[in-house]
C-alpha cells in the first residue's frame, strides 16, 4: 500500500482530543444514573466521594455532575478547535497565504482592534479552499459564543448573529436526520436563556464542529499534494519543518539523526517511514493526497547522514 496524506497533524490532534466525545460524555452519564439511582460507593477508586443520603440529593448531585461535564466537554472543544485553527494555519506545506494566516491566529484584528471570532478564522480558511459550509460555520459560531457564556457566566451580550440564527433554522431537518434528533431550535433557545447544554447539544455541535475540521483538512490537502510532484513537495517541506530546532524537542535534530542514521538502508527506511508517519504520510486506506512516489523513500534512505543533514538543514 503506497504512502499518501489522509489527514493531517492538527486535524489528528483535535480528533484524538474531541473526536470520540459522545462516548466519552455518554459514559459519564452511565455513571451518572448509577448514582442518581442511589448506586455506588467509590469502590475502590482513590478519592473521596460520599453517597448521597436520599433519592431527591442522589438526582440532585448527578444532575449537577451532568451540567459539570457538558460545560466542561464545551469548554474543551471550543479550545481546541481554538488550537487547531492556529496549529493548521500555519503547517507551511500547506501553503495558506499570509492574510488567512493572520486572521485564523488572531495575529490580526479588525479595523478598530477587534478580534475575529473563531467561527470569522474558521470562514477565513474556508474562503481561501473555496469551500462553503455555512451550516457548520454557524454550528462553529453557536457552540464557541456558548462556551463563553458558560465559562464567563457574568456575558449577557453574546448572541449568535442573525445570519447564523437563519442558517441553523434552515438547517433544522439536517440536524435532526443526521445527527439523531438534534433539535436545533431549542438549542438555541437554550443558548438565548444562558443554560448550560443538554449532553445532546454538546455531543451534537462537537460532531458538527469536528466534521467541519476534516472538511478544511481534505480540501487543504487535496489543494497541496493533489499531484505525485505535490505530495513530494508536501513530503520534503515536512520533513524539514520536523527537523528544526525546537526547544520541546526532548534531542537536538542532529543527536536524533545520529542516534537514528546508521545500519542497512532497509533499516533506515524503516526509520524514514516512522518519521513520516508522524508527519501524517502513512499507508492510508483512505487516502486524500496522491500516492507518495515509491523512489522517495529508497532514495532518502540510501543518503549518508551528512547528506541528509544537508538536505534537511540539519547542523551539529
Amino acid at each position: 500500500m503506497p504512502l499518501a496524506v489522509s489527514r493531517t497533524v492538527p486535524v489528528s490532534r483535535l480528533q484524538s482530543r474531541i473526536g470520540h466525545t459522545t462516548y466519552r460524555l455518554n459514559t459519564v452519564l452511565v455513571g451518572l444514573d448509577c448514582v442518581s439511582k442511589g448506586q455506588g460507593d467509590g469502590g475502590a477508586i482513590a478519592v473521596t466521594w460520599s453517597p448521597p443520603k436520599t433519592p431527591k440529593l442522589a438526582a440532585e448531585v448527578a444532575n449537577q455532575a451532568r451540567i459539570f461535564a457538558c460545560a466542561g466537554a464545551l469548554a474543551l472543544a471550543a479550545d481546541v478547535f481554538d488550537s487547531f485553527l492556529r496549529e493548521f494555519a500555519t503547517e507551511a506545506w500547506l501553503g495558506f497565504n499570509s492574510e488567512t494566516q493572520d486572521v485564523a491566529t488572531k495575529r490580526k484584528t479588525r479595523v478598530g482592534g477587534s478580534e475575529y471570532s473563531v467561527a470569522e478564522r474558521a470562514q477565513a480558511l474556508c474562503d481561501e479552499l473555496e469551500l462553503n459550509e455555512p451550516v457548520k460555520i454557524a454550528a462553529l459560531e453557536l457552540l464557541t459564543k456558548w462556551r463563553n457564556v458558560v465559562v464567563h457566566n457574568s456575558e449577557r451580550r453574546t448572541r449568535v448573529t442573525a445570519e447564523g440564527r437563519a442558517t441553523l433554522r434552515e438547517a433544522a431537518p439536517m440536524f435532526r436526520e443526521k445527527y439523531s434528533h438534534f433539535d436545533i431550535e431549542l438549542a438555541l433557545k437554550n443558548f438565548d436563556k444562558r443554560k448550560t447544554p443538554l449532553p445532546k447539544e454538546v455531543t451534537s455541535l462537537i460532531a458538527v464542529t469536528t466534521n467541519l475540521s476534516r472538511e478544511i483538512d481534505s480540501a487543504a490537502i487535496k489543494r497541496a499534494a493533489s499531484t505525485s510532484d505535490g505530495v513530494t513537495e508536501a513530503a520534503e517541506l515536512m520533513l524539514k519543518t520536523y527537523f528544526q530546532p525546537s526547544e520541546e524537542r526532548p534531542l537536538s535534530p542532529w543527536q536524533e539523526i545520529n542516534n537514528s542514521w546508521h545500519g542497512e538502508v532497509a533499516r533506515r527506511e524503516s526509520i524514514l517511514k516512522k518519521w513520516l508517519s508522524q508527519l501524517g504520510i502513512t499507508e492510508a486506506k483512505t487516502p486524500i493526497s496522491a500516492p507518495l512516489p515509491l523512489s522517495f523513500v529508497s532514495e532518502i534512505a540510501s543518503l549518508s547522514i551528512d547528506e541528509f543533514a544537508r538536505r534537511y538543514d540539519i547542523t551539529h
